[in-house]
């Protein structure tokens, strides 16, 4: 299996539709600081014909190798006057590498190793022996760690650890390697096997609390042969121009020990939510993601419970806002963003482990510091202090993650021990930073 190292800065032959008609052309894949893009020369009228509105694919061989560059955008053309041709830069969104007959882009099987998927598994599949001996002369035991795998209705799903042996004249190094496979039940078009993986790779983003990428993806597609049926060819996916985000090497709240035994559990609560209602695991999914920061972030943080709250506690949310708000017989309360805050809290004070009194106070208070920044009125609510901002970011966040952990079916114990990693250890001090000298006020 070839990788994009392999076809980089090397001439080769390329061919895509202009027009209806195939139009062949020479060019070079160079490697920039951003993305990976095909430089090339085409003739003026060829190139009046593009439809810049509508991205072509292309296809061809560079030193042999099979290319596919998928939804090219062309990013550059330069023209002097004396010259019958235009220089062309032209930016695909991804690139196949072993496959150039784009009918036959048909995902059977894809494959991913994220590398800080190695902070989510529990037991190494390589130990070290420190007593060696004639009879057991390894340096390393293999520990046949077991496969987590589980089918759902687009396939089955495989994820484990392995290694690579790396060797050189004067030293041996194994590499851990994490692996997600999807092995799915008919073959699917390229990006639809990819939103399959990032559904995967979402779920580990919140186990990690921090952002992971879709990286190292390689695939078999069902390509025809005569009197054979179908044999399959392995390709590598290289996703372009994505922005490169620096990943933490920190281990993950959640790991396998906490769902490895109840998979299937977990992945079919998690595929329900991801496929009920898809914004909101989206919009948790970003912000877990992104990289804002202060009120930002509270703001972010508190749109993702209150939506949250909206879809799925209703009913929950009534019951609160009835016994807080004073309404005729018969009607319903108005319910306001204190109560969803408050309904939540109880929801998952199993996990937060707040005093009863501090519920409420609490739920007013985020409420009226959202409210504060939304609609800056002074004259009914006080400017949260840095350093109430700073705590409600830190208790919201570990509020989203427990909802999520809540629905997928994560046990107690294990969401409780969350709180003891170094970020939420001082949850509890936050809790106290945001009930403490609260002025009474009505939201």
């Amino acid at each position: 299996m070839k990788d994009l190292e392999e076809v980089l800065n090397c001439i080769g032959d390329f061919s895509c539709y202009i027009s209806d008609k195939i139009v062949s052309f020479s060019g070079t894949l160079n490697n920039t600081e951003k993305d990976i893009v095909l430089r090339c020369n085409m003739g003026i009228e060829r190139y009046r014909e593009i439809n810049k509105c509508s991205p072509p694919n292309m296809w061809g061989n560079v030193n042999g190798i099979p290319v596919s560059l998928l939804d090219v955008q062309l990013s550059s053309a330069l023209h002097r006057d004396e010259e019958n041709c235009i220089s062309l830069i032209f930016s695909p969104s991804e690139i196949v590498i072993g496959q150039n007959n784009l009918a036959e882009l048909q995902v059977t099987q894809m494959s991913m190793s994220i590398s800080a998927l190695n902070y989510m598994f529990s037991k190494l599949p390589l130990q070290s022996v420190y007593n060696i001996s004639k009879n057991h002369p390894s340096v390393l035991d293999y520990t046949f760690p077991d496969v987590i795998e589980t089918d759902d209705r687009y396939g089955h799903l495989r994820i484990y650890q392995t290694f690579r042996l790396k060797s050189a004249h004067d030293k041996i190094s194994y590499e851990f390697l994490p692996i997600i496979d999807y092995y799915f039940y008919q073959p699917l078009e390229i990006m639809d096997a990819v939103a399959r993986m990032a559904a995967v790779r979402n779920l580990f983003t919140f186990f990690a609390n921090y952002y992971l990428p879709l990286e190292n993806i390689s695939f078999k597609c069902a390509e025809r042969k005569s009197e054979e049926g179908l044999r399959s060819r392995e390709c590598v996916l290289y996703l372009n121009g994505r922005e490169v985000i620096p990943i933490p090497q920190k281990p993950f709240l959640i790991t396998t020990t906490a769902f490895s035994d109840k998979f299937e559990f977990v992945w079919n609560n998690w595929l329900k939510i991801y496929e009920e209602a898809r914004y909101i695991p989206t919009l948790f999914y970003e912000i877990i993601s992104n990289r804002s920061t202060g009120i930002n972030r509270f703001l972010n943080l508190s749109q993702a419970v209150e939506v949250y709250s909206n879809r799925y506690r209703k009913e929950s949310v009534l019951k609160v806002a009835r016994k807080r708000e004073k309404t005729r017989s018969g009607r319903k309360p108005p319910i306001h963003l204190n109560h969803r805050f408050e309904d939540i809290f109880i929801l998952l004070n199993p996990y937060l482990e707040i005093e009863e009194n501090n519920i409420t106070i609490i739920s007013k208070v985020l409420s009226d510091m959202r409210n504060y920044f939304t609609h800056y009125d002074e004259a009914k609510y006080i400017e949260p202090s840095y350093e109430k901002v700073f705590a409600a970011v830190h208790v919201l966040e570990f509020v989203l993650l427990a909802i999520v952990y809540h629905e997928i079916g994560i046990s107690s114990e294990s969401i409780k021990s969350c709180k003891t990693s170094v970020q939420f250890q001082p949850f509890d001090e936050f809790v106290k930073v945001l009930t403490q000298n609260i002025r009474n006020e009505s939201t």
